[in-house]
């Protein structure tokens, strides 16, 4: 039984030839220091742009209605 599943398998799942990955073009074209590397997210930023959520929009990409990510953010 082993062997058929593997069998199985091994025809569905292949190996992905890797030798012309899409290598993609720089966009930053300024100095190294000029790179944005870090930057912080804090729970009161998530929390200020949550509440200027509009209720009557629609779902975004996440399938998730502003009005259920409001009443979540709420204290």
């Amino acid at each position: 039984m082993v062997k058929s599943f593997n069998a199985q398998f091994v025809s569905v799942f292949t190996a992905k030839d890797i030798s012309c990955i899409y290598v993609p073009e720089n966009m930053f074209h300024g100095n190294a220091e000029d790179r944005l590397l870090d930057f912080e997210i804090t729970a009161e930023t998530v929390k200020t742009r949550l509440a200027r959520l509009r209720e009557d929009k629609s779902p975004g990409s996440d399938d998730l209605s502003p009005r259920l990510l409001k009443e979540l953010c709420e204290d």
